[in-house]
């Protein structure tokens, strides 16, 4: 007897089938919670997304069943008869359509789509095209107020204010989520909702809001980089909002012409000789933050290529470091603590061409809407992939009198050992995400299979038949043969659910198999 789940929101559960199948499926999940040190699962329910995940490797022997399966549910390819003849239905291209058809066919699920493909207008059409109490979810309050911007320009009913009720979509961040209010106490009433910026939702805090919304029968996440995570948490992604369910890359939107292209170039430095080690945050300071030559590299640089440019920082205090060494004239600094009124001038005099430079804090790695910038300047360290992609996103977009980008990073070699290292692994996200990377030979030929960012598929999965089992296969040998049984100890069990992620995570990076 197949088993049959019932979803019902962030949860499924198992309600009917074969008692032997059930148990093997809870061994899964139990692997899984023991891989990503969270819980995944309360009491007899577990994460809805995983349920799809089930299906898709069982076929026939999981059907699934949604609670809430409303009379009004659209079929495949009704959301968009609905935009027909409308404005904003006119405005979609057609990877947007493609990807509003398969959110909507699995309910739950992911599009991955690259910075500056239109995801905000993608959330949009979803939200005009069924109507009921939709919640967009953010992680910064500036992203909020440019997402509800663009929301209402667009003739939505929407509002930063869960009390509105005529509204058809509540902007919100989490913060706002997380704190006693109107927002918190309202989350169960949403029937759909829609995060931004995928990846977040696997943060304990986030995830607990999304846990919150349990009669959101609707639940889309969009992101460049959804499972794009350097730990086992992708499978929270996954488990609270469904898989992914459509893709696209940077190349192939620019391929069509949507986005800019760009590339990539390493200016060399090397660093002194280390004696004595400290601690991370005073190598950070000394070797990055405060080294005068290597903001002074970073200077000549900037002064040399196209503007408008936007450099990126980690540390506050880099920017008047970078504005003592000289050559950067009409330059403007934005961090968090900016107000409001002060970021919109900004950013008004950026995007008409008459600020030259725009030094920013991490509030510059996403979410800033900046197509006119030509070039992009890394000017702090780091080896995080996610990071890195999101860095070139700030200059996909296109713009009048734009022809392309250039992303100028460090090629740091010498002193601590991390310097070369980090500048090796960026180097390998940006030719992971299909750009020409020059440089010195440290970072230009650098490579790393998406594999280093994600669990390894290749690892051994214990059981009867040896290595390299399928899910499906696993399942139905272990019928004959209980999988744990002839495991050895729980290296063995790790493996598994490390494997495990790694399935889910299939269709992760660009659409196709991490190997």
């Amino acid at each position: 007897m197949a088993l049959r789940i019932v979803l019902a929101g962030p949860w499924a559960m198992v309600t009917s089938g074969d008692l032997a199948d059930h148990k093997r499926l809870t061994t899964w999940l139990d692997a899984l919670e023991a891989t990503c040190g969270r819980a995944l699962t309360h009491g007899p329910r577990f994460y809805a997304g995983f349920a799809y995940a089930a299906r898709s490797k069982l076929g026939e022997l999981v059907t699934l069943q949604d609670q809430e399966a409303p009379e009004t549910f659209p079929r495949i390819g009704e959301p968009l008869d609905v935009l027909v003849g409308t404005p904003l239905g006119e405005k979609l291209r057609s990877y947007q359509k493609e990807a509003l058809r398969a959110l909507f066919a699995s309910r739950r699920g992911v599009a991955q789509l690259p910075t500056g493909s239109g995801k905000t207008l993608l959330a949009a059409a979803a939200i005009a095209a069924v109507p009921m109490r939709w919640l967009y979810l953010v992680h910064r309050r500036a992203l909020a107020d440019q997402t509800l911007k663009v929301f209402l320009a667009e003739g939505l009913l929407a509002t930063d204010d869960p009390l509105d009720m005529d509204a058809k979509v509540v902007v919100a961040t989490y913060q706002s989520a997380l704190s006693d209010g109107p927002l918190r106490s309202s989350l169960p009433d949403y029937e759909g909702v829609i995060v931004d910026e995928a990846h977040a939702v696997a943060a304990p805090s986030y995830a607990d809001v999304l846990e919150q919304t349990v009669n959101a029968g609707f639940r889309f996440g969009i992101g460049a980089t959804p499972l794009l995570r350097e730990d086992a948490l992708n499978a929270v992604t996954i488990g609270l909002l469904g898989p992914v369910v459509y893709a696209k890359s940077v190349q192939e939107l620019v391929e069509d012409g949507y986005l800019a292209p760009g590339q990539v170039r390493f200016r060399p430095f090397h660093h002194p000789t280390v004696t004595e080690r400290s601690s991370y945050i005073d190598e950070y300071r000394k070797h990055i933050t405060l080294n005068v030559e290597r903001n002074r590299l970073l200077g000549a640089a900037i002064e040399k290529s196209i503007a408008p440019r936007l450099v990126i920082i980690r540390e506050l205090d880099h920017a008047p470091a970078l504005l003592e060494s000289g050559g950067l004239e009409n330059t403007l600094v934005l961090d968090g603590s900016s107000t409001p009124e002060y970021r919109e001038r900004v950013l008004t005099l950026f995007r008409d061409r008459k600020l030259d430079t725009l030094i920013c804090s991490s509030i510059g790695e996403m979410g800033l809407d900046l197509p006119e910038a030509a070039t992009i300047v890394v000017a702090s360290a780091g080896k995080a992939a996610l990071r890195s992609i999101q860095r070139l996103g700030r200059g996909t977009r296109k713009a009048k009198g734009k022809f392309g980008f250039e992303l100028i990073d460090v090629a740091d070699t010498g002193g601590p050992g991390w310097l070369a290292r980090h500048a090796r692994a960026r180097a390998a996200a940006y030719s992971e995400a299909g750009y020409l990377v020059t440089g010195p030979p440290e970072v230009a030929g650098a490579h790393t299979e998406l594999s280093s960012w994600a669990p390894d598929v290749a690892l051994v999965m214990a059981g009867p038949s040896g290595p390299r089992q399928t899910l499906a296969e696993y399942l139905a040998e272990s019928s004959r043969s209980d999988l744990f049984s002839v495991a050895v100890g729980g290296a063995a069990v790790l493996a598994f659910a490390v494997w495990v992620i790694a399935e889910l995570s299939e269709y992760a990076i660009y659409g196709h198999w991490i190997r």
